[in-house]
């Protein structure tokens, strides 16, 4: 998530809502595209950090049989890995944002708390879906190795 692609899913988004749409009517170039690349970011830090969450067990239960350890390091892992992605890509939206005219103030130090926030409804999220795994069995009897009712069998 180092740039481009979120990059390039806000310029998709400008094209089809800003452009065609209107959707960014009442609100200038200037502050309508450096919204719509932060929520596009967040979005994708989101999205990235939930679709880890739900591989972090099933994809390493190897590891996860062989030692003993807290489980919920993983998803908590992969989503610090998320969070890593998403600095990087801040780099890249804060040169956009000073590009359309919004030059740094006080302000913009209220991103520590926010992107803190949101990595523990991130870390929350993973968990969830780490705990439900990556599917669901047809049958119970796809799943008679288990110990758990309504499990995921092990890869």
């Amino acid at each position: 998530m180092a740039g481009g692609d979120p990059l390039l899913n806000a310029l998709v988004y400008y094209l089809i809502f800003g452009l065609i749409l209107g959707a960014g009517k009442g609100l200038s170039k200037d502050v309508y595209i450096p919204f719509l690349v932060t929520g596009i970011f967040v979005f994708t830090f989101t999205q990235s950090s939930v679709m880890a969450g739900v591989r972090a067990i099933s994809g390493n239960l190897g590891l996860v049989r062989a030692l003993h350890f807290p489980r919920a390091t993983l998803p908590i892992s992969f989503s610090l890995q998320q969070l890593q992605q998403l600095l990087f890509s801040m780099i890249v939206l804060v040169a956009v944002a000073i590009s359309f005219g919004s030059y740094p103030s006080l302000r913009w130090l209220l991103v520590v708390p926010a992107l803190f926030l949101q990595f523990v409804f991130n870390i929350g999220l993973a968990m969830i879906m780490a705990r439900m795994g990556p599917g669901r069995p047809t049958s119970p009897s796809s799943c008679r190795s288990s110990c758990a009712p309504g499990c995921t069998p092990p890869a």
